[in-house]
């Protein structure tokens, strides 16, 4: 009866010591998984806020360029407007040269008009 005693006693301390075991195991199995499950959310993380990065770049690059392409037009409009301003400042230069010539012109008409009829006047008395 001893001996049952002491086998029974050794066989539940066996026991205790191997769900004490089992516990222990299945503890650090659940602390690997939700290391695991930590490292993967950091690493999704860390993705994301690559790409983000990535995005902001490439969204400054464009807002940079677009901004470079409306100076470059707004100078080309002003240049085709000042082109143009040149160009009717041009025309109208020579509409009034070529009305001051035509008056110079005609009082140059007008003035040898008026001699030839003093020449006239004078060889006829």
């Amino acid at each position: 009866a001893a001996r049952a005693a002491a086998v029974r006693n050794l066989a539940e301390a066996e026991s205790k010591r191997a769900a004490e075991e089992w516990r222990r195991v299945a503890h650090e199995e659940e602390a690997r998984r939700t290391a695991e499950a930590d490292l993967q959310a950091w690493r999704a993380a860390e993705a994301a806020a690559g790409k983000a990065a990535e995005e902001a770049e490439t969204r400054k690059a464009a807002e940079m360029e677009a901004r470079r392409a409306k100076e470059k037009a707004a100078m080309h409009a002003a240049e085709a407007m000042l082109k143009s301003a040149a160009e009717r400042a041009a025309a109208a230069d020579a509409e009034a040269r070529r009305v001051f010539e035509t008056q110079s012109a005609v009082e140059a008409q007008r003035a040898a008009a008026e001699a030839r009829r003093k020449r006239e006047a004078e060889e006829a008395a």
